[in-house]
């Protein structure tokens, strides 16, 4: 009796374990995922580097530009962009709407880069200015930001950070497999490309 008891903790216990590991798949593939125009791809693509970001975060906005030029020497990266607001304020939640609004009038990268660049508090009158420089209709971009379904993409966002190392960013998914989140400063584009590089041998 107590060995077909031990037997069946067993079973349960590796159903358990087998049902986290392929949640946890299911997960990074999840969010390699393309929505509203969020990746930065090359015809030649052969592995997929996710990163989550917040666009109020100094230390993400200093990242970037490394990021960037390691995947254009590169060449071979699918680069998915995820905003996040990694301290929970409204400010960090309002920015990363207007950068999926703008993706609903296809232009996310655009807005992406604008937002990296030339960040500062979002109100009306920078909403009105993004808007302009990015040739976007304001209307459909102040009604897209009140679109249930990108809170939602930024909400997933956010818990599946969480649920692959936690709120700290910029971090980068590589390749599925590899997780990488800069703890120095001055990480330059020879730090990114031996990353991928080392991604591509897991």
């Amino acid at each position: 009796m107590i060995f077909r008891i031990f037997i069946w903790i067993i079973a349960l216990l590796c159903a358990y374990m087998a049902y986290g590991t392929v949640s946890f798949v299911m997960l990074k593939s999840a969010v390699q995922k393309e929505y509203e125009g969020n990746v930065i791809t090359s015809p030649q693509a052969d592995m997929s580097v996710v990163e989550f970001f917040d666009y109020t975060c100094p230390s993400c906005r200093e990242f970037q530009p490394a990021l960037m030029r390691a995947v254009e020497r590169d060449g071979a990266v699918r680069l998915v962009l995820r905003p996040i607001p990694s301290d929970m304020t409204d400010e960090g939640k309002t920015v990363a709407r207007l950068a999926l609004s703008a993706g609903k009038q296809g232009k996310f990268l655009e807005a992406h880069k604008h937002l990296i660049e030339n960040y500062r508090v979002v109100d009306d009158t920078y909403i009105e200015n993004f808007a302009a420089a990015l040739e976007l209709d304001l209307a459909q971009l102040k009604e897209g930001m009140k679109d249930p379904e990108i809170d939602d993409e930024i909400d997933n966002n956010l818990v599946n950070l969480e649920k692959l190392t936690g709120y700290a960013v910029p971090t980068l998914l590589l390749n599925g497999d590899m997780l990488y989140t800069p703890n120095e400063e001055g990480v330059t584009s020879d730090t990114i490309l031996g990353l991928f590089n080392q991604a591509r041998g897991l």
